[in-house]
């Protein structure tokens, strides 16, 4: 070692070559923008100049929120499930790691498709629907819903509103019985994380009877 003393005992010039040893870098795994779990450190996980294998997501501990699906691990946060840079998690990275210092590496999301899917429901007595049930809508987590305008008819009862089986705010299921009613043209951030259906709601028309003395 550097600095080792002791008694020469050798006759003769003696050459010494300097030993290396290549450094390392603790790996943090950022949870990303979608996930409430917490930063994973990998300490001492990576080496200069060697190729590092990411950490499998379960390992990290760390998860996706709901209605995200994780796709891997990234140097950049603004990277996309589609990201030629992504890296699957588990796997080697594309290139040796040559800087010195730590290595960050991101969770990656996409946000999960669901549908709103729209009924007419079911009247008592004879009447027959007529109109038509208004078209499936596709929503994003996340993304933009407008509630769809009534096409519904029931003749003798007029439309009130949609009840809706999950809160579209909310990542959370309406009581059975007691969902979330819903009107035309409400908008909003898609939070629900489920399919949703939404069921016509109806009450029935008011009619005035007049009575006609009829020269009585």
């Amino acid at each position: 070692s550097a600095g080792a003393t002791g008694t020469y005992k050798v006759v003769g010039n003696v050459d010494l070559y300097a030993q290396w040893e290549a450094n390392t870098y603790d790996v943090t795994y950022n949870k990303g923008a979608h996930s409430t779990s917490s930063n994973y450190t990998h300490t001492d996980g990576i080496t200069f100049d060697m190729k590092y294998t990411t950490l499998a997501q379960a390992t990290t501990g760390i998860t996706a929120d709901a209605g995200y699906t994780f796709c891997g691990w990234s140097q950049s946060s603004s990277d996309t499930c589609t990201s030629n840079t992504l890296i699957t998690a588990g796997s080697d990275m594309s290139a040796p790691w040559t800087t010195d210092g730590d290595l960050t590496l991101y969770a990656i999301y996409s946000a999960n498709g669901y549908t709103i899917t729209y009924s007419c429901g079911t009247q008592p007595g004879s009447q027959t629907q007529s109109g038509t049930v208004p078209t499936t809508q596709n929503v994003t987590q996340d993304g933009t819903y407008t509630i769809a305008e009534n096409t519904c008819v029931f003749n003798g009862w007029h439309f009130t509103g949609w009840h809706c089986d999950y809160d579209f705010d909310n990542v959370s299921t309406a009581t059975t019985g007691n969902g979330i009613t819903n009107q035309p043209g409400d908008t909003g951030t898609f939070k629900a994380a489920h399919n949703i259906t939404c069921t016509a709601q109806w009450a029935a028309n008011e009619v005035t009877t007049t009575f006609v003395g009829n020269g009585g």
